[in-house]
């Protein structure tokens, strides 16, 4: 099929957003010029023209357009999406990489830290900063073949089966989405520790918060929480939970307890536009967190059918959020910053790395789903496993 292009027609979206019969218009220019002719090669080509326009040198990379300094995090993303799309091929290039970011960890902890972009909440943070950069860093090193300079000593504590049992039984399960982040975070550091850096003793530890997770988890929903589940926002924050901690389970090919139950719950957080917030802007974390679940647990199951719909809505909705450069906004009209740090934020409808790198994510496990060979998903511990 032909190109076709609709002049401006991002922009007519960020200016009809708010109202639903434009919205409807638009949504439907969209399933008819864009996503009708999304291709992987076509998604490829946009998505990395994007990524090179913020290229400061091999390895360094800017967050948006508005930042003025390259960021670990921002060359973190862009190396994932370039993974995405089969670019790490280079041993030369790949230890390049290696170097580059390994010049940031710290000997004293393991964890690495860029002064770019930091305040002291990066210590703490669970949605941002050192176990949530490290989350995503562990991807990087399975691509590109490679392993932290230093040993993860802050892992230590982790051993402790006391302290485990205190950590997960204290975290506020009253905001489940939010405890959730520290879990993903480091239970996939766990698990890369155990398998690449022949950690035994994060091995027994993983085997602990399965143990943990097993017991608490609610065997009426298949999702964890302390709350009952009657509201939209209650099964948006228990679904989006699950999302974190799924991944654990699918890297070590573990059966995910109640997943029936639980899918019933994710197919309820899609809007009539596909996105998955009650309200019609949702974001690329609001997005994937309903996707992948559905995407794999169509995969699973070997049968699109029943899912087909919701997929293809929700593949048409997050294509409404590319921009005519080829990246992806957080959530239209909204700006965005990590852990306020003016380096990685982005204007209301700019396209930013974060936001490209979930969004193509999403958009591959939705091509996966729906059977597209061509998608190169890795199976890593934390945000990447393929279907």
């Amino acid at each position: 099929m032909a190109r076709l292009k609709i002049k401006n027609y991002y922009y007519l979206l960020m200016e009809f957003l708010g109202f639903e019969n434009d919205i409807k218009s638009y949504y439907r220019s969209v399933e008819l010029f864009k996503v009708k002719g999304l291709t992987y090669k076509k998604l490829s080509e946009e998505v990395l023209s994007y990524v090179n326009s913020l290229k400061l040198s091999d390895y360094e990379y800017k967050f948006s357009f508005s930042c003025q300094k390259p960021t670990l995090y921002s060359s973190v993303y862009a190396c994932m999406i370039l993974g995405l799309f089969d670019k790490l091929n280079d041993d030369e290039f790949n230890r390049g990489w290696m170097d580059y970011l390994n010049s940031f960890q710290s000997e004293k902890d393991g964890f690495y830290r860029d002064y770019n972009a930091y305040n002291s909440n990066f210590e703490y943070g669970e949605g941002w900063g050192a176990s949530h950069l490290l989350g995503h860093l562990i991807n990087v090193f399975v691509r590109l073949n490679g392993t932290p300079k230093y040993e993860f000593k802050f892992l230590k504590k982790f051993y402790d089966e006391s302290f485990l049992e205190s950590w997960l039984s204290n975290l506020d399960w009253s905001r489940a989405w939010s405890a959730s982040n520290a879990i993903m975070n480091y239970g996939s550091i766990l698990q890369y520790s155990r398998d690449y850096l022949n950690d035994d003793k994060a091995r027994k530890s993983i085997h602990f918060i399965f143990d943990w997770l097993n017991t608490h988890i609610n065997s009426d929903t298949g999702l964890w929480h302390e709350y009952k589940v009657d509201s939209y926002e209650k099964i948006a924050d228990a679904t989006r939970a699950a999302y974190h901690i799924y991944p654990l389970y699918n890297y070590d090919n573990l059966e995910i307890p109640y997943y029936d139950k639980a899918v019933k719950y994710f197919l309820k957080t899609q809007n009539k536009f596909g996105g998955f917030n009650r309200h019609l802007r949702s974001s690329a974390c609001e997005d994937i967190d309903s996707i992948e679940p559905i995407a794999r647990y169509t995969k699973l199951n070997n049968d699109i059918e029943p899912f087909k719909d919701v997929l293809k809505k929700a593949l048409i909705w997050v294509m409404t959020n590319q921009n005519e450069d080829g990246g992806f906004v957080f959530a239209r009209k909204n700006s965005f910053s990590f852990g306020g740090q003016s380096e990685l934020s982005s204007k209301p409808n700019e396209s930013n790395m974060f936001a490209t790198w979930f969004r193509t994510l999403s958009i591959l496990y939705i091509l996966s789903a729906l059977g597209d060979e061509q998608v190169k998903l890795q199976k890593a511990p934390g945000y990447e496993i393929k279907l």
